[in-house]
């Protein structure tokens, strides 16, 4: 009898021990976020987001944008931190932050959304360009190495295809 006792902690500890690990692996915003989660987010904040932002590299950019030879997939002149700084709109997206900057282009309106490579090393490794067209938003994902660009719009998906 003397032997039950230590054996009723050692399956309680044990339990507690199981219960703990599976709530860590399980807890909101520890799942690997992949381009796929990131377009979602996008496009949801596209959708339901106040958007806005200033300062002369976020406004040097969105001119940039703006201009119909201007290809997005060409080598964009990111410096994450200084967009960051000087009134990018910024968000969160799985606890790191993402940059947006909105532009216009032929009459439409573009939600283009920036993060650091990185802060997502399994995002990182996808190299392709992915395109969706979901509740009425166009979207396209890339990456140019050390950003993880999303391009969003109401006009459709074939208005951002042809920012690419």
């Amino acid at each position: 009898t003397e032997w039950r006792f230590p054996m009723a902690w050692l399956a309680a500890a044990a339990g507690v021990a199981v219960l703990v690990a599976a709530t860590v692996a399980l807890w909101p915003g520890r799942a690997v976020a992949g381009p796929a989660q990131l377009a979602a987010f996008a496009v949801n904040d596209t959708a339901h987001g106040k958007h806005g932002g200033h300062g002369e590299p976020a406004g040097a950019l969105a001119v940039m944008l703006s201009q119909p030879t201007t290809r997005l997939g060409a080598g964009l002149p990111v410096d994450f931190a200084a967009l960051r700084t000087t009134g990018c709109r910024t968000l969160s997206f799985a606890g790191h932050d993402v940059l947006e900057l909105c532009f216009q282009r032929e009459g439409a309106w573009f939600h283009c959304y920036i993060v650091n490579n990185s802060d997502f090393p399994a995002m990182a490794k996808d190299a392709t360009t992915d395109f969706e067209q979901k509740a009425g938003y166009g979207s396209a994902s890339w990456t140019d190495g050390v950003h993880r660009f999303v391009v969003v719009s109401n006009a459709g998906l074939d208005a951002v295809k042809r920012l690419l």
